[in-house]
């Protein structure tokens, strides 16, 4: 599946047991009109994980729109209060394509095939799902 995202904060490197992860948190916004004409905006939160490279992560920051390929899950749970709640789970296998936002506001795009010139590559293919 592949999705495209906004991150909605810097990459964070976490550890998880012996290997490291980058993950991310995106946002994907939706726009559309009802049936009386009436602008309806909706909000689809991701939380990602990248185990391929730590290296990604200081290319990953805020407001940055990246292209993403991987496996969608679901994580339910209970609040303290004993609220049922869940969250969408992303397992990125690629990263295929982003733009960075600067602080102009203008969008330039970064071809993935830099994370090569730059040395980064990726690891064995163990990922731990």
């Amino acid at each position: 599946m592949e999705i495209t995202v906004r991150l909605t904060k810097d990459a964070e490197v976490r550890s998880a047991g012996n290997r490291q992860v980058v993950g991310l948190s995106g946002v994907i916004n939706k726009t559309f009109k009802t049936k009386a004409g009436e602008v309806k905006k909706t909000a689809t939160f991701f939380d990602c994980s990248y185990w391929r490279s730590i290296n990604v992560a200081q290319y990953l920051t805020k407001g940055t729109v990246v292209q993403l390929s991987g496996d969608i899950g679901v994580n339910a749970y209970n609040t303290k209060t004993g609220e049922a709640r869940a969250s969408i789970t992303f397992h990125i296998n690629e990263i295929l394509n982003w733009h960075y936002t600067g602080s102009t506001g203008k969008s330039a795009p970064i071809p993935v095939n830099q994370f090569v010139a730059a040395g980064i590559q990726d690891e064995p293919d163990d990922l731990p799902f």
